[in-house]
């Protein structure tokens, strides 16, 4: 839904300390609400539902809206971010092609004496301009469409270019109306330096960051041995159903969703697919009615965390110490898999004092 986009892609969880009460009212306790907002794990949870992400979202909303006294402290926030966005490595080179297209380009058309050019050069400017402060002030996660947002502004600076032949001098009845040889030699020196400029800038950021992907993309095709071999573990055992932590798993969404035909013995404790239809019908077809509590209650259910220093089932422990008193969680197994790597699979029990 829009209000589970605002408050997973953009904004975050509303601080559970300053609307204790709303989330009280809601049946999100403190371990709940951290489980969701710092680790994705929302599966586990009924009270993450339509209804409290649009309470959520409103509180968002709310809190967005500024006071005239805070515009100021906003605006400074904003262009610190913009800044620091900008002369970044992030987006390199596509930023500089685009820095460069803009100055040069604009050099060209007043030589070349291309109002036009200049115009839209400048409405282009202003347009990409308003689109930033957008993205900054409403939080949508530059990151995320910073590459798309440069490639239609090279698109378009390159169509301007084009359309208007910068490169040559404005005409006035089929007569130049600047005459002379030093403007038009300029006019040519201005567009072939930018070519040379475009060059210089792929060659220097471009093939070097394009080697850079293509050694990430080889890693992780490595990497991704350690979930086949994780994966053949579950089908392994298939009377058992298997829960993913998502810092787990967070890339692990290879047959996520599957024909009729298929099934796939575990499910991701995040993303949006929780609370689905689809989920729905996977623990039904388990026999699973509350999830949390087949954990301890299911002899079948188990969740699973990847076995690493930045990885932790801290989170899921005090979820389970808070909302299931007397429950906890126990490494029952570890599988070693690719590359080093290892999982845990954790049972939940009920301590015999209970």
């Amino acid at each position: 839904t829009e209000a589970s986009e605002t408050i997973y892609d953009y904004e975050g969880y509303p601080d559970y300390d300053l609307h204790e009460e709303t989330y009280r009212s809601l049946g999100i306790s403190r371990s709940s609400y951290e489980a969701a907002a710092h680790h994705y794990c929302i599966a586990l949870e009924p009270g993450i539902n339509r209804e409290t992400m649009e309470t959520l979202a409103s509180i968002v909303e709310e809190e967005r809206r500024l006071s005239l006294s805070e515009l100021p402290g906003k605006i400074r926030e904003m262009a610190a971010f913009f800044l620091d966005r900008h002369l970044s490595y992030t987006d390199r080179p596509l930023n500089l092609l685009v820095y460069c297209c803009y100055v040069l380009f604009f050099l060209c058309g007043i030589i070349s004496g291309k109002k036009k050019a200049l115009r839209d050069i400048l409405f282009l400017g202003f347009a990409r301009m308003v689109i930033w402060a957008y993205l900054i002030f409403y939080g949508r996660l530059p990151s995320r469409v910073s590459q798309s947002v440069y490639l239609a502004e090279l698109t378009v600076l390159l169509a301007i270019a084009f359309g208007n032949k910068i490169w040559s001098l404005h005409t006035t009845d089929g007569k130049k109306s600047m005459r002379g040889t030093l403007r038009p030699r300029l006019c040519s020196a201005f567009w072939a330096l930018t070519i040379l400029l475009l060059t210089v800038v792929c060659f220097r950021f471009g093939f070097p960051k394009a080697k850079a992907a293509a050694w990430e993309a080889s890693s992780r095709l490595q990497f991704s041995q350690s979930f086949a071999d994780i994966k053949e573990y579950f089908h392994a055992h298939p009377d058992n159903f298997y829960y993913l932590d998502m810092n787990s798993f967070g890339s692990f969404t290879e047959d996520a969703l599957q024909s009729a035909g298929e099934y796939d013995n575990f499910l991701y404790m995040g993303s949006w697919i929780p609370h689905s239809p689809w989920y729905d019908a996977k623990f039904e077809r388990c026999g699973i009615s509350d999830p949390a509590a087949a954990l301890f209650e299911s002899p079948d259910v188990f969740a699973v965390f990847m076995n690493t220093e930045g990885i932790s089932y801290d989170y899921l422990e005090d979820f389970y110490r808070e909302n299931y008193p007397g429950v906890s969680l126990k490494v029952i197994d570890t599988i070693d898999v690719s590359n080093e790597l290892q999982f845990l699979i954790l049972k939940g029990y009920r301590d015999e004092n209970e």
